[in-house]
């Protein structure tokens, strides 16, 4: 009696598991029917409507390149004087008329001062010949008196002469004693040594009016899908270590095919850009 107790008590079990079982079985579903909906929308990519607006695409090449000086010109001092001093460094900006280096002048004005007393001595020889020519008019003797005449007109003449060789002395002392800027620019080289007469250009400078240019290398399909062409405009980044980076406008003045790199590689153009600081 016992035992048939038991085995209906774990008939009665079962059949409430196997209830409960199935009641949670219907509620699973029943969830995953109302939220199937969210969850599928969960796995959906976003997308976002925006008004559309005019304007332009901005495309960015990468390339690295060193500025080049587009005119620059050599400078030098033509009397062949020793470097007193070096007024500058490489890399200055300088202003037109700005002085760069200063040359030791010492003998050019030795030479100017004894040239100024040479000019001295002949004024005071020209006023002998004047009184000599008052004595003769005295005297009375036409010969005399036409002779130191003449002399005096020598006399005259050579005053001239050596008077412009003066002025000519000072021009050059002035024009040479220093090196000014011919007009704004960079400093890219120094040749100048102080103490020594310089054997080529003591001073490089670039002209800032003329700007500078660099060479850019970039795939030839990509340029002539962006439509890149000659006299193009562009705005070109500039590092230095000297300025922080700034931004410089420029023109593409050249463009020219290059060979691949490599045997699977496409061709590339290479690309001479001008730019203005």
């Amino acid at each position: 009696m016992e035992k048939e107790l038991q085995n209906e008590t774990a008939k009665r079990r079962g059949k409430r598991n196997i209830q409960i079982a199935f009641i949670a079985f219907i509620g699973l579903l029943a969830i995953l029917t109302l939220f199937s909906n969210s969850l599928q929308s969960l796995t959906l990519p976003k997308v976002r409507t925006e008004k559309p607006k005019n304007g332009s695409l901005v495309h960015t090449l990468e390339d690295s390149g060193i500025f080049l000086p587009v005119g620059e010109e050599k400078l030098s001092n033509p009397g062949g004087w020793k470097i007193q001093k070096i007024l500058v460094k490489e890399g200055d900006r300088v202003k037109k008329g700005q002085k760069l280096v200063s040359y030791d002048s010492k003998s050019a004005e030795r030479e100017l001062q004894d040239e100024i007393t040479h000019l001295e001595k002949q004024k005071i020889e020209l006023q002998n010949t004047v009184d000599q020519f008052i004595q003769e008019t005295r005297e009375g003797e036409e010969l005399l008196i036409r002779k130191v005449e003449r002399e005096i007109e020598t006399r005259k003449l050579d005053l001239g002469v050596q008077e412009r060789k003066i002025e000519e002395l000072r021009d050059r002392l002035t024009s040479q004693k220093e090196l000014t800027a011919p007009f704004d620019g960079r400093i890219t080289k120094i040749n100048a040594v102080e103490g020594l007469v310089s054997g080529e250009g003591d001073v490089l400078i670039a002209n800032d009016l003329l700007g500078y240019w660099f060479e850019l290398t970039a795939d030839a399909k990509l340029l002539s899908g962006l439509g890149i062409s000659i006299g193009e405009k562009i705005e070109v980044q500039v590092n230095t270590n000297q300025e922080q980076t700034r931004i410089v406008d420029g023109t593409i003045n050249e463009i020219a095919n290059l060979e691949p790199r490599t045997e699977n590689s496409s061709s590339t153009d290479a690309g001479k850009i001008q730019t203005i600081p």
